[in-house]
């Protein structure tokens, strides 16, 4: 996941899905599950196909990772979910819908504490 998450931060998305996709995988069918960082390759991937345009398969992947992330108890992995799903929604030209993600993540780094807070509470008073 290392490699492809550094591909897609060096702004090369396209080269990040292969090793992306690589690692879903291999999470998905360890012998013992880990549903925690099968949903962060989910969610990276999907932030890689959101920017080579494959939006629907990103959405999917960003909803079940938001689900898995809400069942395993894990309020900074469902806030990361919600920002990227945020992202999603304002790259589609959906300000409104991408405003009610990026607020969801406010609400969970607020009640955390966490100083992202007033990062995503700039890309709200952006849109």
């Amino acid at each position: 996941m290392s490699i492809g998450r550094a591909l897609f931060t060096a702004g090369r998305p396209a080269e990040a899905e292969p090793p992306l996709i690589e690692a879903v995988a291999v999470l998905d069918d360890l012998d013992v599950p880990d549903p925690y960082n099968a949903a962060r390759a989910r969610i990276a991937l999907a932030r890689a196909e959101v920017r080579v345009g494959a939006r629907q398969r990103a959405l999917e992947r960003l909803r079940a990772a938001a689900l898995t992330m809400q069942a395993v108890n894990s309020p900074l992995g469902r806030a990361d979910a919600e920002w990227a799903l945020g992202e999603l929604f304002e790259d589609a030209g959906e300000p409104r819908v991408a405003k009610g993600h990026y607020e969801r993540t406010e609400e969970i780094y607020a009640r955390l504490g966490n100083p992202g807070v007033d990062r995503v509470r700039e890309r709200i008073r952006r849109l």
